[in-house]
């Protein structure tokens, strides 16, 4: 989970910078946010096949965690069973947030270094706060108030070290790179999406009542569809810097084709990103809110790192790699925050000025896969 989950935002980070010759001849960089977003949709629906043949072939074999349904009828509130196709469709509802959410994502990924990305990914803990207490009625402790609060600085912190210390980078001339500033705002704008998918999903589960791979699978092609026949054509016909094309799926096909290093790097994601999935659905329930925050950690650490490490030791002047600026300390400083908050917000680390509820009315863990994926913590029904 952790090597796959920091190889994923390594491996989008580096497809994006990769170059190769367009429809237009020239040699550019493959800023493509919605074929990254394609990637991703593409992994979750391989997540379907996978749940599909593991159910063919092995039939007999006893039930994993990852092919038991998220709820049970109680939990659902003894909701009456609907027909699978009417399940499945339901899942189109999150599938079509994800989408906008992760394309959002994207486009910041383009403009902003993978660690800063990485990091800024923990905003997503401050809104489904919110969006849990108002919307799923659940209450939160001052503990868990205090860590949100933690976050919210960290997030603060880093967002504005990276965009303060782009004027120190090499190239930049002192200016402050505003290119950044906007994918700083896509990301954290996307975390606000994740949050309401989050908090749908927690409400639609109580009716769709499936494994929890395939809510990931059919969310996964319900999105693959989405692009190719809704967003694909709408990023063509706007306008933007792609040929006079927001994005041009016909320029990205030739640049792929036109590399086998870039469309090499592009399979290497998808990869990564469907095995993600299937391993973090399987391994996440056996881990402790302990393990979860390390895990998220230590992903952030891992991409930073090799950042850092290509810019040092091979290359100073990859734009793969990251330069420790005055501004880094900052940046290192709100990671810290937001490490800080997510642990005490999920119980793991506990202040002596807060009461914590005592063991045998902990709240139960979300059943949404995006909370489970992101580490949320659980929090108590009002």
């Amino acid at each position: 989970v952790l090597f796959f989950g920091s190889l994923n935002a390594l491996s989008m980070k580096a497809q994006f910078l990769m170059t190769s010759v367009g429809t237009d001849g020239e040699v550019k960089h493959f800023a493509k946010p919605w074929f990254g977003t394609l990637n991703v949709f593409t992994a979750c629906t391989l997540v379907l096949l996978y749940d599909m043949l593991v159910r063919r072939l092995l039939p007999q074999v006893q039930k994993s965690k990852s092919m038991e349904p998220l709820i049970t009828i109680s939990d659902a509130d003894a909701e009456p069973e609907r027909p699978h196709w009417l399940k499945c469709l339901l899942v189109l509802i999150p599938a079509s947030i994800d989408v906008v959410a992760t394309g959002f994502g994207c486009i910041g990924m383009v403009l902003v270094p993978a660690s800063v990305w990485q990091m800024l990914r923990g905003a997503m803990i401050i809104f489904a706060a919110i969006f849990s207490v108002t919307f799923l009625r659940k209450k939160m402790f001052l503990y868990g108030w205090f860590g949100v609060t933690l976050c919210v600085v960290g997030v603060a912190t880093v967002g504005a070290a990276s965009i303060v210390g782009s004027s120190a980078k090499p190239g930049n001339g002192g200016e402050t790179d505003w290119g950044l500033a906007f994918g700083v705002g896509m990301i954290l704008f996307a975390q606000v999406l994740q949050a309401a998918q989050m908090v749908l999903e927690e409400w639609l589960l109580k009716t769709v009542n499936l494994p929890a791979l395939q809510v990931i699978g059919w969310e996964g092609l319900w999105g693959l569809l989405i692009i190719v026949f809704f967003v694909y054509p709408l990023v063509y016909v706007l306008p933007g810097n792609d040929g006079g094309h927001m994005e041009d799926p016909v320029d990205t096909v030739t640049m792929l084709s036109n590399s086998s290093g870039l469309f090499t790097m592009a399979l290497v994601y998808t990869f990564s990103c469907a095995t993600y999935n299937v391993a973090g659905i399987k391994v996440t329930g056996l881990l402790s809110s302990v393990h979860r925050v390390l895990i998220e950690a230590s992903r952030t650490v891992c991409v930073w790192g090799v950042n850092l490490f290509i810019h040092y030791v091979i290359d100073p002047n990859s734009l793969f790699g990251e330069a420790w600026t005055p501004y880094s300390f900052l940046q290192l400083l709100g990671f810290m925050l937001i490490l800080t908050g997510q642990a005490t917000h999920g119980g793991v680390l506990r202040w002596p000025c807060f009461s914590y509820p005592v063991p045998e009315n902990q709240p139960k863990r979300f059943t949404s896969p995006v909370a489970d994926f992101n580490g949320l913590s659980p929090m108590p029904d009002a």
